[in-house]
């Protein structure tokens, strides 16, 4: 199942409260040019969530853990340096996708969800003007 909806930067906050009421799923898969705001959406999808650990792209460190609550963690992915020679190296990742927390990721490889067989949500960004995005969204089990 998709859906496709156009949004203002300015109301990311708003799109990510309805995103998060109208899923339950745990895995979050973001694709998007660069710049498209991929990073922006997870930082409102934390402070929705009630993350208060600063957001930032883990481009270099591939994964960043951030707290909620003290409860559990939130685990946020940037796969943007794993291509064919080493997606090998996603299956160490897995244990992460198990433990039923959230995890989101930017850059998934296409494959991503069958590779590791995991039930998320597929979040598409498309840069339409400095101000307005489109967000296509597919569920996957």
């Amino acid at each position: 199942m998709s859906q496709s909806l156009t949004y203002h930067v300015q109301e990311i906050e708003t799109i990510a409260k309805q995103l998060l009421i109208n899923t339950k799923k745990k895995i979050w898969l973001l694709e998007g040019e660069v710049g498209v705001g991929k990073t922006t959406l997870i930082k409102a999808l934390c402070k929705t969530l009630g993350v208060k650990d600063i957001i930032q792209s883990p481009s270099f460190t591939t994964v960043h853990v951030y707290s909620l609550n003290h409860k559990e963690d939130v685990y946020h992915f940037d796969f943007y340096h794993i291509n064919d020679t080493t997606k090998n190296y996603l299956p160490m990742y897995e244990e992460y996708f198990l433990k039923n927390c959230y995890c989101f990721v930017e850059w998934p490889n296409k494959n991503f969800a069958k590779f590791l067989n995991i039930d998320c949500i597929y979040l598409h960004l498309l840069h339409l003007s400095n101000t307005e995005r489109s967000l296509t969204i597919t569920y996957h089990s």
